[in-house]
């Protein structure tokens, strides 16, 4: 059996505002594609996050096997260009101008 490494391999995808689900069961596959249901954070700091759009059927093999630090349902906000996460409970992505509230603006970040 493979080791298995709790953090996800994630490829930088740019934001298009398209709601499907970019999970990969390997790293060389295609993402899943069905619709997405959930918005996970893998990590967030002050001027870094790592974000993915995942559909329930793979949000259910991330809890299983990955680490993520946050997640929320997956909105027509999630995705798009000038979009943040606001941290605040519950945590959801928001249209941003410059609200510390919202921690970094990922306009280019997947």
């Amino acid at each position: 059996m493979p080791d298995l490494d709790p953090f996800p391999q994630l490829t930088a995808i740019p934001k298009t505002g398209a709601l499907t689900c970019g999970h990969r069961f390997t790293p060389n596959g295609d993402p899943c594609g069905w619709p997405a249901a959930w918005h996970v954070a893998w990590q967030m700091t002050a001027t870094k996050a790592d974000l993915s759009l995942v559909c329930d059927a793979c949000m259910q093999a991330v809890q299983r096997c990955l680490v993520y630090v946050d997640r929320h349902p997956a909105r027509l906000e999630c995705g798009k260009p000038g979009t943040g996460w606001l941290t605040q409970e519950p945590s959801r992505c928001v249209w941003v101008e410059d609200d510390a509230s919202c921690g970094p603006n990922w306009k280019d970040r997947p």
